[in-house]
């Protein structure tokens, strides 16, 4: 019995001894100081997965049911549309707004809706009050969870860890970001997605934030509460700086981009020797070597030095291109800006050094391609010749990325999907988008990490909506699934069962590598 007793014991390191289970779930990170190493506490780096998000998805499910039985209609369905078209970014935004901005989640607290709640997610509770829009300048990647970052709205903190897997997966140095943060023991985490400030070339980031602010009728003062109510509407004014300065033709709203953002120039798409000696309009003439010796030009040719960082790091996370610019920055003398490069991304199969995934980010928010438009693209793509002959030429590698799925399919499924993807993908692209880079290898890795996803509950049903979803196409999805379904009626040959799954996993994963691309300009 004594034997009995102790296996219901674990060590507890914030008390020096042994805990009950069920005295530590009630006071741990509440009436106990917990370590945020403890393997008990969910918190834990080796929690993040099994414990913390499952937690954080729960406060955030009972902060959502009781904030929608709030909202008005048209409030509910503009949520509802945010999380349909798997955007994060808008979604956390206006679950920021309508919980901090209208300060529901503070009067809720006051009237102790959450006594009743466990202890874990009342500390949960605890953490996420301390929510706040951010503009992270990244620093460096710790681990396969952890980034370091500063706040460019709050220069005077130093830096801090950022918990998010797929910031750590993608990130590089200086890479800058718009979106929220809240306070958990290991740093902070990020909530929701985020969205890339556009390139400010010789500008101070921080310094051209704060001049779109003004520009857009900022507050001067209280702006992080202006912040969590207009944060889609920066996100807007990130997307037409860009348009504007990719194609000064192109439609883009004027009145959210000012006059000194619109004109940046693409910067330094040039290796380490040829940039130190080249001399620059942004440096008044000079090269960087010389602007990195004058104090008046040093903080430019910083900014500037960030940009191609930026590049270079973008290179070694999606290409594993081991290229660093440590050593410039060393020769120049911008030790300041000297951080630990990145890891690497995806290398060829010979490399034994290094086994790194194809980074497998979410696609880009975009517009859904529904309803009406959507049956008139897909029409058009199967029913104009000329357009069906270009879209194989176009597509080829993605289609004959096909014969080399993990699940393999014979000649007539191969034949169906094919012809399937090709609809699919003309409808969404029907003209080569500028920048225009399909990725098969990252397609099949997409549909790998689907394959082997969801647990031997889930249902077909339950596995395509999620993976549907997952492709910011779903009702293209749906189409194309549909489509596929009736061309084996039309044929007549029947496509295996045992391989629909597989068939259905492929087209999504097409869907979802084309949704990455640039959109099709009107």
């Amino acid at each position: 019995m004594g034997e009995a007793k102790r296996k219901k014991q674990r060590e507890c390191p914030a008390k020096g001894g042994t805990i009950t289970p069920e005295d530590c779930g009630r006071g741990r990170n509440s009436s106990i100081a917990c370590p945020v190493e403890c393997p008990h506490n969910p918190f834990a780096d080796v929690n993040h997965r099994e414990h913390f998000e499952a937690l954080e998805a729960m406060v955030l499910g009972l902060l959502g049911r009781k904030l929608i039985a709030e909202l008005t209609p048209s409030q509910v369905r503009e949520l509802a549309d945010a999380m349909n078209q798997g955007d994060d970014f808008t979604t956390q935004a206006l679950l920021a707004w309508h919980l901090f901005g209208e300060e529901r989640l503070a009067k809720w607290m006051a009237d102790g809706f959450a006594r009743d709640w466990k202890n874990d997610e009342i500390v949960m509770l605890r953490h996420f009050t301390t929510l706040r829009p951010v503009l992270l300048e990244f620093r460096e990647v710790r681990d396969e969870l952890t980034s370091m970052a500063v706040d460019l709205l709050r220069p005077e903190l130093p830096p801090f860890p950022v918990i998010d897997v797929g910031a750590a997966a993608r990130i590089g140095r200086y890479e800058i970001a718009l979106g929220c943060i809240y306070e958990v023991p290991a740093g902070r985490r990020l909530s929701g997605g985020v969205v890339a400030m556009p390139s400010m070339g010789a500008q101070d980031p921080a310094e051209a934030f704060a001049a779109l602010l003004d520009h857009l009728d900022a507050p001067a003062e209280g702006r992080e509460h202006w912040l969590i109510e207009h944060l889609p509407l920066l996100a807007e004014a990130f997307s037409a700086i860009e348009s504007a300065r990719l194609d000064p033709t192109t439609r883009y709203d004027l009145d959210l981009v000012p006059d000194a953002l619109r004109n940046v120039a693409a910067f330094l798409d040039e290796t380490d020797e040829a940039l130190a000696d080249q001399p620059l309009p942004e440096l008044d003439g000079k090269t960087p070597r010389e602007a990195a010796a004058d104090p008046a030009l040093r903080p430019r040719v910083a900014c500037l030095l960030k940009e191609h960082i930026r590049s270079v790091d973008r290179q070694r996370r999606t290409e594993g291109v081991d290229i660093d610019s440590n050593p410039l920055l060393r020769e120049l003398g911008l030790d300041e800006l000297i951080l630990p490069p990145p890891p690497l991304g995806f290398l060829d199969e010979d490399d034994a050094d290094y086994d790194e995934e194809i980074p497998l980010d979410p696609p880009p928010s975009q517009e859904m391609l529904d309803g009406e438009e959507l049956n008139d693209r897909i029409h058009a793509a199967t029913g104009d010749e000329a357009l069906w002959n270009r879209l194989e030429i176009r597509l080829a590698d993605v289609l004959d990325a096909f014969n080399d799925l993990t699940d393999k399919l014979n000649a007539n499924e191969l034949e169906v999907l094919q012809g399937t993807v090709l609809a699919a993908l003309g409808a969404l692209h029907p003209d080569q988008p500028p920048g225009y880079d399909p990725d098969p290898e990252r397609m099949l890795a997409r549909y790998d990490a689907w394959i082997s996803s969801g647990g031997d509950q889930e249902s077909l049903g339950a596995y395509v909506d999620r993976i549907f979803a997952e492709t910011r196409q779903p009702a293209l999805c749906e189409a194309a699934a549909d489509m596929m379904m009736f061309t084996e009626k039309q044929t007549g040959k029947k496509l295996r069962p045992k391989k629909i799954e597989a068939l259905f996993t492929a087209l999504a994963a097409a869907i979802w590598e084309a949704a990455h691309w640039p959109p099709a300009r009107a």
